[in-house]
């Protein structure tokens, strides 16, 4: 049976990768984007090219409405969705003397709040099929924390809080929730840590690298594997061995 996931933010970085990895894996792809079109529609177009299939649907991650719609799209399109992986996110750093409440709750909103509603929706799909798989991505921040990040390390704590209580609702249905805890990665949303900062991190790795896209996007086919079945309720750090 042909398997369905769909994956937010996976128009470019973490969730392109996550994409590509999954549709080598003969997966269906659902490609979320927000306001990327051109990036997720090329992402779409080169697993099609590839013999996959690939659909890509937008949504804004603070507005229910717009998420229940492209969930509800992708249900419609493919008729099953068996992996969610919600890797969509965003991060404004400042000094607690700085970060606005604004800022502080947009940060939230997308994190935990947009997170909460493609759970909500597409539990609901994976409860009437009686299997399925939940990956959030999450961050070792969440755990433990940064100074200048109480906002973004608050939020991904948050989701780790909301994937330990899922899991435990979502187990009888046979739906495993888990979180992926990236350490530093090579993607967008890292290009601009400085190269001193990131030299002192890798240093810092007993592995003696930063992390790949592809490292994360093999975790996640891992939790969304068979083979990962008794596998629910936890966090999985992959950051080389730092913590």
């Amino acid at each position: 049976m042909e398997r369905v996931a769909f994956i937010t933010g996976a128009s470019r970085g973490l969730g392109k990768a996550m994409a590509y990895a999954f549709a080598k894996k003969d997966y269906a792809i659902a490609v979320h984007y927000n306001t990327a079109k051109d990036d997720a529609e090329k992402v779409v177009n080169d697993i099609i090219n590839l013999g996959g299939k690939a659909l890509a649907v937008s949504a804004s991650l603070s507005n229910f409405a717009s998420i229940s719609s492209a969930v509800n799209t992708v249900h419609q399109h493919f008729g099953q969705i068996d992996v969610l992986i919600n890797n969509a996110g965003i991060k404004d750093d400042a000094p607690i003397n700085e970060l606005t409440l604004k800022t502080f709750q947009e940060v939230f909103d997308v994190n935990v709040t947009g997170a909460w509603c493609f759970m909500k929706e597409v539990s609901r799909i994976m409860m009437k099929q009686h299997r399925g798989r939940i990956i959030n991505i999450s961050s070792g921040v969440g755990t433990y924390g940064r100074q200048n990040q109480t906002n973004y390390a608050g939020s991904k704590g948050a989701l780790n809080a909301i994937t330990k209580s899922l899991s435990k609702e979502l187990g009888p249905f046979n739906i495993t929730v888990n979180a992926i805890a990236p350490g530093l990665i090579e993607t967008d949303m890292t290009a601009d840590v400085n190269s001193v900062h990131k030299e002192k991190y890798r240093q810092e790795i007993p592995l003696q690298r930063l992390g790949l896209p592809e490292d994360i996007a093999n975790a996640a086919l891992f939790l969304a594997s068979d083979k990962a079945s008794f596998i629910s309720g936890q966090i999985l750090h992959v950051n080389g061995g730092l913590r």
